[in-house]
C-alpha cells in the first residue's frame, strides 16, 4: 500500500524501497502485482534497464495474472526505443494473440506496422496494413482518423520496400485525407523525397513548398524552404531557385548562410544569361565577403554564359584565362571541355576531338568524363562512324549497368547516351541491341518523356527482327491506355506485322482503322502509309481493283503531302498496267 501511494505521489525512489521491501515476503500470488508496480516506478525513475529485467520475468511467466498484458505492453514499448524489433514484434504477436480482450491488443495492432517496418519485414507490414484498411473500407462507421495513421505507415512501407509508384499514391492519399492537419507537413515532405526519387523534381518542389507554408516553426519552414530552393537550383530553374533564396535572405540570421544564398544567386543569374546583372552583384559580394572561395565558381559560370550565348570566342578566352588563374581547382578539366565544345561548334570537329582525347588522357578521374564521352560519341554519330559512337555512348550506359567499370556514372546524361546509342544500333542494323538497350532505357528512366514512343519501339524492332507475334502481342498491350494518335501509329503497325505474315486481310482491317484515328498532323503522316499498305495487301491477294481505290485515297484526302500523292498515281499506273498488260 505504502509503494502504490508513493507511486500514486509521483515518488519513484520511495515507492521502489517500499515495493522491493514487499517483495522481499510476499506471497506468489501477490508478486506479479508488485513486480508491475516495481516496473512502472523503476521507468518513472528513469532505470530503464532494471525495468526491463523485472517486466521480463513477469512476461516470461506463463501462468496467467492481469499483470501480465500491462508488463507486455511496457517491455514492447522499451524494445522498440532500444531498437530490438525482433522481441518487440514478438510480445506484440503475444498480446495480440492471447490478450485480444484487453486494450493493449488493440495498440499493439496499432504499433505493429511501425515495428514490422523497423525489423526489416516490409512485406508483412504491407500485407497486415493493407489488411487493416481493408476492414476499415468495409465499415460504413470507421473514421478518417482510423485510416490516416495506416496509410502513413503503408507508405512508408511501400517506400522502404523501393515500390516508389505505390508509395507516391499512398503518401498522394494521406494527404488528400488531411491536407492540414498535424501530419501535413511531414507528409509532403516524404512525398517531396520520393517524388525526387522517381525523378519528379518540379512536384518534389511544389511539395516542398507547401510543407513550408505548413510547417509549425520559423526553423521548420526555413528548412524546407532552403530544400526546395537547392533542388530548384539543381534541376536549373534559376528563376524560381532566385526568388526562394532571396526569400531566405529576408528570413536567417546566420551571417554564413546569408553569404550561401547570395552565392548561388549570383551563380543562378549567371546560368539564365544575365551576365551584367551578375557582375554588379557579383562586385557586391566581392566588397562584402573580403576573402571567400566562391570566385573560381562565378569567374567559371561567366565563361559558361559566355558559351551559352554564342559568344564562343570570349568564351574560349575566358576559359583559357580561367585555367591560368585557377589552375589548381577541380573546374579546369572542365574548362578543357567547354574549349573543346566551342571548338566544335565553331565547325571543327578533329580538333575539339583532340582535346577531348586530351582529358581523357590528362584527368581521368575528372567528373567531366562522362560529358567528354559523349560529345566523342556526338562527333563520331554526326560523322556516320557508329561503330566508334557505340563504342563511346556504351562507356556512358555500362558506368550505370556496370559501375565496375570504372567510370563514374552521369545519371544526368546517361539518358541522353542511350538514346543515341539505340539510334546508332539502328542506322548499324543491330536491331537485337537497339531492343536490348530500349528495354534498359524504359526500366531505368519510366518518367522520361519519351517513354511512350519507345514502347512502341520495342515492337517496332520485335518486327524487324522477324518476331510478328511477339510484336503484335506488345502492339495489342499498349492499345489498353494509347491516345487516339498513339493508336493509329500502333494499329498501322499491327497492320504490317499481319502483311509480313501474309495474314492480308486482317492487316487491311489494321490498316483501315488508322485514318480515322488519325485527329491531328503527325510527324509521320500514317494516312497515306495506311492506305499504301492496304493497297499492297490486296495486290498480295490479287484484287486489283481494290488496290487502286486504296492508292486513289491517297489522292483524294485532303492534308496528305503532294509527294505521296504523286507516289499513290504512279501505284494506280502501275496497277492499271498490270490489269491490261501494258495495253
Amino acid at each position: 500500500l505504502a509503494g502504490r501511494l508513493a507511486l500514486h505521489l509521483n515518488q519513484p525512489a520511495a515507492a521502489i524501497n517500499w515495493l522491493n521491501h514487499a517483495l522481499s515476503y510476499a506471497a506468489d500470488d501477490q508478486r506479479p502485482m508488485l513486480e508491475s508496480l516495481l516496473a512502472q516506478s523503476l521507468l518513472l525513475a528513469g532505470k530503464i534497464d532494471t525495468a526491463q529485467v523485472v517486466l521480463s520475468d513477469i512476461a516470461r511467466r506463463k501462468a496467467a495474472n492481469p499483470a501480465t498484458p500491462a508488463a507486455l505492453w511496457n517491455l514492447t514499448r522499451i524494445e522498440v526505443t532500444n531498437r530490438q524489433f525482433k522481441d518487440a514484434l514478438s510480445n506484440l504477436r503475444t498480446i495480440e494473440e492471447s490478450y485480444y480482450y484487453t486494450s493493449y491488443a488493440d495498440s499493439a495492432r496499432a504499433l505493429l506496422p511501425v515495428v514490422l517496418l523497423r525489423a526489416g519485414k516490409t512485406s508483412d507490414a504491407i500485407a497486415f496494413i493493407t489488411h487493416e484498411l481493408t476492414e476499415i473500407d468495409a465499415d460504413p462507421f470507421a473514421e478518417d482518423e482510423a485510416r490516416l495513421p495506416l496509410l502513413i505507415a503503408l507508405a512508408e512501407s511501400y517506400e522502404a520496400a523501393g515500390r516508389l509508384l505505390d508509395a507516391q499514391r499512398t503518401y498522394r492519399q494521406a494527404i488528400i485525407l488531411d491536407p492540414r492537419g498535424k501530419e501535413a507537413a511531414w507528409l509532403y515532405q516524404q512525398f517531396a523525397s520520393v517524388e525526387k526519387r522517381t525523378g519528379n523534381t518540379y512536384t518534389a518542389i511544389w511539395s516542398l513548398q507547401h510543407s513550408a507554408e505548413l510547417a509549425g516553426s520559423a526553423s521548420g519552414s526555413i528548412a524546407v524552404t532552403e530544400q526546395a530552393a537547392n533542388l530548384l537550383f539543381l534541376q536549373g530553374a534559376d528563376s524560381e531557385a532566385i526568388q526562394l533564396y532571396t526569400t531566405l535572405l529576408k528570413m536567417v540570421a546566420s551571417a554564413e548562410k546569408s553569404k550561401e544564398y547570395k552565392a548561388k544567386i549570383i551563380i543562378a543569374t549567371y546560368r539564365m544569361g544575365d551576365i551584367p546583372e551578375a557582375d554588379r552583384l557579383r562586385r557586391e559580394f566581392i566588397s562584402t565577403y573580403k576573402s571567400n572561395n566562391d570566385e573560381t565558381q562565378f569567374a567559371y559560370e561567366r565563361s559558361v554564359a559566355l558559351f551559352k550565348q554564342q559568344r564562343y570566342d570570349e568564351a574560349k578566352k575566358a576559359f583559357e584565362s580561367f585555367i591560368n588563374d585557377y589552375s589548381k581547382s577541380p573546374l579546369v578539366p572542365w574548362a578543357y571541355y567547354w574549349i573543346g565544345k566551342t571548338e566544335e561548334a565553331t565547325g571543327q570537329p578533329d580538333r575539339a576531338k583532340k582535346r577531348f582525347q586530351k582529358i581523357l588522357k590528362e584527368f581521368p578521374g575528372s567528373d567531366v568524363i562522362p560529358r567528354v564521352y559523349l560529345s566523342l560519341g556526338n562527333i563520331d554519330f554526326r560523322a556516320e562512324k557508329y561503330e566508334d559512337a557505340v563504342r563511346f555512348y556504351r562507356t556512358i550506359t555500362d558506368s550505370l549497368l556496370v559501375p565496375a567499370i570504372g567510370v563514374n556514372a552521369d545519371t544526368a546524361i546517361v539518358p541522353y547516351a542511350m538514346s543515341n546509342l539505340i539510334e546508332a544500333y539502328k542506322n548499324l542494323g543491330m536491331s537485337d541491341a537497339a531492343l536490348d538497350y530500349t528495354r534498359r532505357f524504359i526500366q531505368l528512366f519510366p518518367n522520361d518523356p519519351s517513354i511512350p514512343d519507345r514502347r512502341v519501339d520495342v515492337g517496332i524492332l520485335y518486327e524487324r527482327l522477324g518476331y510478328y507475334d511477339q510484336a503484335l502481342l506488345h502492339f495489342q498491350n499498349l492499345l489498353e491506355e494509347a491516345s487516339p494518335d498513339l493508336e493509329a501509329e500502333i494499329r498501322y503497325y499491327i497492320g504490317e506485322c499481319y502483311f509480313y505474315k501474309a495474314d492480308y486481310e486482317r492487316a487491311i482491317l489494321e490498316f483501315l482503322k488508322v485514318p480515322y484515328l488519325t485527329t491531328k498532323p503527325t510527324r509521320i503522316d500514317w494516312r497515306a502509309n495506311a492506305f499504301y499498305m492496304a493497297g499492297q495487301s490486296y495486290e498480295k491477294m490479287g484484287k486489283y481493283n481494290d488496290a487502286i481505290k486504296m492508292y486513289q485515297e491517297i489522292i483524294n484526302r485532303p492534308g496528305i503531302d503532294a509527294t505521296f500523292k504523286a507516289g499513290a498515281q504512279k501505284e494506280i499506273d502501275r496497277v492499271h498496267t498490270l490489269i491490261t498488260g501494258g495495253k
